[in-house]
């Protein structure tokens, strides 16, 4: 009987230690899974200048089995790059940049990289401005201008076009993309015809933008003396006793009319001719001076551009005009 009693006080003593039997065995639970690594989706970003994007996290144990109900926090590395709610929604304020979002839980942590990039174009602002005028030839100038989207974001690398609308002006050097800092420019030379001169900017995404100017003639550079009813020879000849118009032109080296050029004639009393000073207007034309010869003879008329040594000297000879002749 003393046997029997050791072995049922063994078997309960057993019992005890292995906590397996009986009620033991239904209150004991297993710990939760270990949480191993955890994956993202998707695993980078890049966004434009005010995009959004969502974030979904999954965690696994150590065999790839995903590990349910576990919490997730999500923290952007650099909040001017990037926000990010509790609940993984991503968005871009305006900066651009390159940062990451850090997503933790059951005691792990995965980053996500982000690259955020300029958004569309949508302003080109005017860093320096051509000339309002120039002489024929000469330049206007250099334009140089950035181009940004919403947020001031520089725009990098986008192609441009320049195209000379009105006068024969002509572009030097002009850029057709952006640079890294979002800026491109050209140097504009006015035509060789004076007379407005307009030059057009575009690129995708920004209105066209236009520039205007003047090109003036330049400097006088020749002095012509021309005048009215005189005969198609060399020397060119005139009735004497009959009233010509006598017209000078200043011209540039370009042949452009020179306005305000004022012009002195000689005065040559042997042929009558009084001479005295008068400017040119927009055609670079003087207003007629009357003239009659009194005497046949070659008569040699001096005129030069005041405060240059532009002169010229019209030849012609003065013929007696023979009387119609009628019969009786």
């Amino acid at each position: 009987m003393k046997f029997m009693a050791l072995v049922t006080f063994g078997v309960a003593s057993l019992c005890a230690v292995l906590v397996g039997c009986g009620e033991g065995r239904k209150a004991s639970s297993s710990p939760p899974p270990e949480v191993y690594s955890i994956r993202v989706e998707p695993a980078s970003l890049r966004l434009q200048a005010g995009d959004s994007a969502q974030l979904a996290a999954e965690a696994s144990d150590l065999h790839g089995e995903a590990v349910g109900g576990t919490p997730f926090s999500f923290e952007s590395a650099d909040q001017q790059i990037v926000r990010v709610t509790p609940t993984g929604f991503v968005t871009a304020p305006g900066t651009t940049g390159s940062t990451e979002v850090r997503v933790a839980g059951g005691g792990r942590v995965s980053a996500v990289p982000v690259v955020v990039s300029a958004g569309p174009a949508a302003r080109t602002d005017v860093l320096e401005a051509p000339a309002k005028e120039a002489a024929v030839g000469e330049s206007l100038g250099t334009i140089r201008l950035r181009m940004t989207d919403t947020y001031g974001n520089a725009l990098a690398e986008r192609a441009v076009t320049w195209r000379v609308v009105q006068g024969d002006g002509r572009l030097i050097d002009a850029a057709t993309r952006t640079n890294a800092h979002g800026s491109v420019e050209a140097t504009w030379q006015a035509g060789r015809v004076a007379g407005a001169q307009v030059l057009e900017f575009a690129s995708e995404g920004v209105a066209p933008m236009s520039f205007t100017a003047v090109a003036h003639a330049g400097p006088p550079a020749r002095l012509r003396l021309q005048l009215t009813n005189a005969a198609d020879s060399e020397p060119p000849r005139i009735p004497a006793g009959r009233t010509s118009q006598l017209v000078a032109r200043v011209v540039d080296a370009l042949d452009n009319p020179v306005p305000q050029a004022e012009v002195i004639l000689d005065a040559l009393a042997a042929c009558g001719f009084d001479g005295g000073h008068t400017s040119t207007d927009a055609s670079g034309a003087t207003a007629p001076l009357a003239w009659t010869p009194r005497a046949a003879r070659v008569c040699r008329i001096t005129a030069r551009v005041r405060n240059t040594d532009i002169s010229a000297t019209l030849e012609t000879r003065v013929i007696h005009e023979a009387p119609a002749s009628g019969r009786q």
